[in-house]
C-alpha cells in the first residue's frame, strides 16, 4: 500500500488483523482506518488545507501517534512530529518555523498547546478524538520556508537534534516515504505475521 496516497479504505480492508498493540486495548486495521478517517475529517472541519503543516506530539506514546500520522497523511497535510522531551521553547520555535497552526496530540500534549501558541486537537491513548479545535483563523498557511526545493508534495518534516545550534528541517516527500518504506521492507524481510516495536 502506498503511503503517498494513503487509502484508508485499503487500510481497513485488512479488517480484523491486529494493527497496533500496546498498553491500551489493541486496534485492528479496520479500527485504525476508522479513527484516522475521523481525524482526517476533523482536520478538514478545522480548516486545515492540503499541504499545510500540522504538529504531532504524544507524551504518553499510545495508539494516538499512529492514528495522528495516518490521519494527517490521509488529509494530504504535512506531519511535523515534535519530540515530547524537548523544552517548550524549542517546540514553539519548531512549530513557528514551520508555520504550524494546529497541534494534534494526547492529553499531555494538548496541555502544551496554549504555551506553543497553537490550537489543539486532542486524542486519547486509543486514538479517539476527545477535544476539537475551534475553526482555525486566517486561512491555510504554508511552511515559512519551502523545505523541499523540488516542490514535490511532502508527507512530513522531521528535525535534527539541534545539538550544533538550531534544529534543521528534514523534509520527507510522499514519494520518498514510499521509497524508504519499500526499502526497509525489502531489507528486513518483514511480512504480515511480524511485529515491530
Amino acid at each position: 500500500m502506498s503511503l503517498a496516497a494513503l487509502d484508508l479504505t485499503a487500510l481497513g480492508a485488512h479488517d480484523r488483523r491486529m494493527a497496533l498493540e500496546g498498553a491500551g486495548p489493541p486496534l485492528c486495521y479496520a479500527e485504525l482506518a476508522l479513527r484516522a478517517a475521523t481525524l482526517r475529517d476533523e482536520l478538514a472541519r478545522a480548516g486545515v488545507a492540503p499541504g499545510e503543516p500540522v504538529a504531532l506530539l504524544s507524551r504518553a506514546r499510545g495508539h494516538d501517534e499512529a492514528v495522528a500520522l495516518a490521519g494527517v497523511i490521509a488529509a494530504s497535510a504535512v506531519a511535523v512530529p515534535l519530540e515530547a522531551a524537548a523544552p517548550a521553547a524549542r517546540l514553539a520555535a519548531v512549530a513557528r518555523a514551520r508555520g504550524v497552526r494546529l497541534l494534534v496530540g494526547d492529553a499531555g500534549a494538548a496541555e502544551l498547546a496554549p504555551g506553543l501558541g497553537r490550537d489543539a486537537l486532542a486524542l486519547d491513548a486509543g486514538g479517539l478524538v476527545t477535544a476539537r479545535p475551534t475553526a482555525l483563523p486566517g486561512g491555510a498557511r504554508p511552511p515559512t520556508e519551502a523545505p523541499d526545493p523540488s516542490g514535490a508534495p511532502l508527507a512530513c518534516i522531521l528535525h535534527t537534534s539541534g545539538s550544533t545550534g538550531t534544529p534543521k528541517a528534514v523534509p520527507v516527500t510522499r514519494a520518498g516515504l514510499d521509497a524508504f518504506t519499500a526499502f526497509m521492507l525489502e531489507l528486513t524481510g518483514l511480512g504480515p505475521a511480524d511485529r515491530v516495536l
